[in-house]
């Protein structure tokens, strides 16, 4: 069942941070992008949105760069979990966190960034296996 033969997973270890980088940057457009859109209808919308964005940015690295899929998903977990922190800590009101403070703070937000990058992991296995099992689309 193996798709990958070993020739054809050595990619250039050269260009990984490249490539996190552009992880961690269509992870940022995708949750700023109900904002960046002006979607406010409702709750549902702009989750859809992000979701969307999440699932078609993982969907487009997982086919560009097939070697060890997973790490999208880790890094759209990261930077949503970086970037809230940032933004909870650049509030006027914020003074300071203690260690029980910022473990409460990321257990109770954990799941919402877990929820919100799962879309990046699924998409970017859907765009391996596209890319592994040679569809020809017509």
């Amino acid at each position: 069942m193996g798709f990958l033969k070993k020739s054809e997973t050595s990619f250039d270890r050269s260009t990984d941070p490249l490539w996190w980088a552009l992880a961690v940057l269509l992870s940022l457009v995708s949750a700023w992008l109900p904002t960046l859109l002006r979607v406010k209808s409702d709750h549902t919308t702009p989750l859809l949105v992000t979701y969307l964005a999440m699932f078609f940015s993982g969907s487009l690295l997982g086919g560009l760069r097939p070697d060890r899929v997973w790490r999208w998903g880790v890094a759209a977990f990261l930077t949503l979990c970086i970037s809230d922190l940032a933004k909870h800590a650049s509030d006027p009101k914020f003074t300071w966190f203690t260690r029980d403070d910022f473990l409460a703070y990321v257990t109770a937000n954990a799941s919402g960034w877990a929820a919100t990058s799962l879309p990046m992991f699924l998409g970017a296995y859907l765009g391996f296996y596209l890319v592994r099992s040679n569809i020809k689309f017509r």
